[in-house]
């Protein structure tokens, strides 16, 4: 690996840390003796060790330093890049291995309230202001005019029970007297005076520093309206004294973007056949889960909105772990359920809802919120993240799965076997899944078939939610053993023409096994995925690929096996 590319990763570091939990903490142990026969040693033998163990230091740094710069001495890593057994001179190809993916890093976002005399509606359920989470680039850094709003998911609340659960959620939180991490809060939170002041985040916020999209401006929306982002509506007896202003919020957030931390003046100052620095300025609108379905329902109106400000902004979505499937097991979903009555209960009113799909489903509404239909009505190109095996889709199955609400309260533990398929079981918990796997794959299939620019990722986990998470930067599919989802994403910018430049002296990708060529575990599909499309290719309903290998390194040594 070339020094500038040394120096790009070095930078890279300056803007993320260490997550807690991997820095450990360092126990100073004394267990050298100072009696018996240790204690007599003489000069000539302290001279030897001396000597030994500067050598043994030395043998260790060079290791821990080719490493670094790339001289592989790993099975597999055979410091060229033609696939071959010699070395041609060329360093090993890089970009998406794990030691220089940031998956361990995680970067602090600092707390904004919205300010309520000029935002008076964008409140919380309880009216205690809305609030988001930022970091702005660095003003000299080449993405400095890429933004990426993330809105947090955590369901929704739709009628007295559910809306008394995250009541209770939140009562218990400031009964106990303590701030906590508003990323632990999702599916309770109904206020945010009860969240820090700061929050640690990975994923698509700690790309590595080669990525197209390292060193952005990074916005994160806590959630505490319970509506997925859809309403605004003020507190009612109807709505049980409970605001309902998600939409309020993020029109707010994406309005102090614009104004406050410079957007606008990005854009104004812009100049398509200008020979400077600053890119076309972006902004990246994502969500997961219950986030992921604001976005869906948002974006089109916002691109336009933002248009209307100024032409010179491109605008993307990625919308992570959106799916939501009408008919599973023969019968209508419990999810179906749960939009009907929301769309009622939080006023979830026409501006809300896509003109076309309004005259398509005028008698069933509902549709116009629900990803399975939503989805084909969306203008604004976007990337879309969805799980074969995804828990919050499994969570519907008429039968025991054990362990499954425990994963979904705490989705921080990807690697979990949590509901896992058992073979001995029976037939009946492994065609659910195979049904819900192949809904998943021909939803994408007609999505693209219906709008090329549409980009998808469909890994086989037992997961819900990437995005915010390391799993976004580690996880390949089996079919090439290659692309991360970070890797797709940029892929997928490219593809609308919203490309974004590289750091100086980074790799190309890498062309040869094992970085690139199907992984253990991939079998022959018979769906015809076109370009944009990837996926881990296993037996319908069965978790395979990096899902099962943990960790795209793990992944990589199967292959070259």
């Amino acid at each position: 690996m070339s020094s500038a590319y040394g120096s790009v990763e070095a930078a890279g570091e300056a803007s993320v840390r260490l997550k807690d939990e991997e820095k450990g903490s360092v126990e100073t142990k004394n267990s050298v003796q100072t009696t018996g026969s240790r204690a007599g040693l003489k000069a000539p033998h302290y001279n030897f060790i001396f000597v030994v163990s500067l050598a043994i230091i030395g043998v260790v740094l060079f290791l821990v330093l080719a490493d670094v710069w790339g001289m592989g001495f790993r099975r597999g890593d055979d410091d060229d890049d033609d696939g071959g057994d010699g070395d041609d001179g060329e360093p090993e190809c890089k970009i998406n291995d794990p030691r220089t993916s940031n998956s361990r890093y995680t970067t602090t976002l600092t707390k904004v309230e919205l300010n309520l005399t000029k935002y008076p509606n964008a409140v919380c359920n309880d009216g205690s202001p809305g609030a988001y989470y930022f970091e702005a680039a660095d003003p000299d850094g080449p993405h400095r005019a890429t933004w990426v709003f993330m809105l947090q998911g955590g369901s929704w609340c739709f009628d007295e029970e559910s809306c008394q659960q995250r009541k209770d959620g939140t009562e218990e939180i400031l009964r106990a007297g303590e701030l906590v991490d508003p990323q632990e809060t999702g599916s309770v939170a109904t206020s945010s005076t009860i969240w820090q002041n700061t929050t640690s985040i990975s994923g698509v916020f700690v790309a590595h520093p080669c990525s197209r999209l390292y060193g952005v401006n990074k916005v994160w929306l806590a959630y505490c309206s319970a509506d997925a982002y859809m309403s605004s509506s003020s507190a009612s007896p109807e709505t049980l004294d409970m605001h309902f202003q998600g939409a309020t919020i993020l029109d707010a957030v994406l309005n102090e973007a614009m104004t406050t931390h410079g957007l606008l003046d990005q854009a104004d100052s812009w100049d398509s056949d200008s020979d400077g620095d600053l890119e076309k300025p972006l902004v990246v609108l994502t969500g997961y889960s219950a986030g992921s379905r604001g976005v869906m329902v948002h974006l089109d109106r916002i691109r336009d909105e933002i248009h209307d400000q100024s032409p010179n902004i491109d605008v993307y979505g990625v919308l992570d772990s959106v799916v939501w499937l009408e008919n599973l097991q023969g019968q209508v979903s419990d999810l179906v359920n749960q939009t009907k009555k929301a769309i009622d209960f939080l006023n979830i009113t026409a501006d809300r809802i896509d003109t076309d799909c309004f005259l398509d489903h005028a008698n069933e509404l509902w549709k116009c919120i629900f990803s399975q239909y939503r989805l084909f009505y969306l203008d604004t190109p976007y990337m879309v993240i969805s799980s074969t095996r995804d828990l919050r889709l499994r969570s519907q199955g008429s039968f025991p799965k054990t362990g499954e609400k425990d994963l979904l309260k705490n989705p921080e533990s990807p690697f979990e076997k949590v509901g896992k398929v058992d073979e001995d079981q029976g037939g009946t918990q492994k065609e659910f899944f195979a049904e819900v796997a192949s809904q998943v794959l021909e939803l994408f299939i007609e999505l693209q078939e219906a709008n090329s620019i549409v980009t998808a990722y469909a890994p086989s986990c037992d997961t819900h939610t990437y995005i915010h998470k390391d799993t976004f930067l580690d996880f390949v599919v089996n079919s090439d053993n290659s692309t991360t989802m970070l890797f797709a994403l940029e892929q997928a910018l490219d593809k609308v023409g919203f490309v974004r430049s590289r750091a100086e002296g980074c790799p190309e990708m890498c062309t040869f096994p094992p970085y690139n060529g199907e992984a253990e575990g991939t079998v022959p599909r018979e769906y015809s995925l076109k370009d944009g499309f990837f996926l881990d290719n296993c037996e319908l309903g069965i978790s395979c690929g990096p899902c099962e290998d943990t960790l795209h390194d793990d992944l990589r040594t199967l292959a070259d096996e």
